[in-house]
């Protein structure tokens, strides 16, 4: 009796263990994929999942500059680049627009890495030099290029940052002036010559 016992017990637990060798095997360990526009929306703290945002490379970046696209230049732990990040993304969402380029390039320009160098040759005149003839790109600064030629380039943003309070800059008159110039850029870019 006490073998049929131990032998029904040891058939229970082989059964147990092939069970699970079966299910840990066949199960996804992997995390979920995040979309583009998740993987912006965990950076800014205003953007939503269903943003038009996509991140790109530095090389990205200055293919962009160089061809046509609109990109957009934040660091997402600024504030002053996460409302305009927002207000961005609420011009674009009812475009034809179906995705806007969002770089930070904070690292490279601290660097001053040879990516940087290239994206500063590309926006030409539109970059700011301090004192020390040291090339700025002040961040949010969203261009928007058509044909080669940047059409909409904008920086304004970034120019009041450290000048005037935050809550006294982005006023909801502010936002929506923004917004329509933002969309009069867009506006400009989806235009067919």
């Amino acid at each position: 009796m006490k073998k049929i016992i131990r032998f029904v017990i040891y058939g229970i637990l082989f059964s147990a263990v092939i069970f699970a060798f079966i299910y840990i095997g066949t199960y996804d360990f992997k995390d979920k994929k995040k979309t583009a526009n998740e993987q912006v929306a965990l950076k800014f703290s205003s953007i939503k999942n269903d943003n038009k945002f996509v991140e790109v490379t530095m090389d990205q970046a200055i293919n962009i500059v160089k061809n046509d696209g609109l990109i957009l230049f934040a660091n997402p732990k600024n504030k002053w680049a996460d409302k305009y990040a927002y207000i961005l993304n609420e011009a674009v969402r009812d475009t034809r627009i179906k995705n806007v380029a969002i770089i930070d390039v904070t690292v490279d320009r601290q660097q001053n890495s040879l990516k940087y160098q290239k994206l500063i040759k590309a926006l030409g005149d539109y970059v700011l030099y301090d004192d020390l003839d040291n090339a700025h790109l002040y961040m949010p600064t969203f261009i928007i290029i058509k044909d080669k030629k940047i059409i909409y380039f904008d920086n304004e943003t970034a120019m009041n940052y450290g000048y005037v309070d935050f809550d006294k800059y982005w006023t909801p008159e502010l936002e929506e002036t923004k917004k329509n110039m933002l969309l009069d850029g867009i506006n400009e870019y989806l235009r067919v010559d």
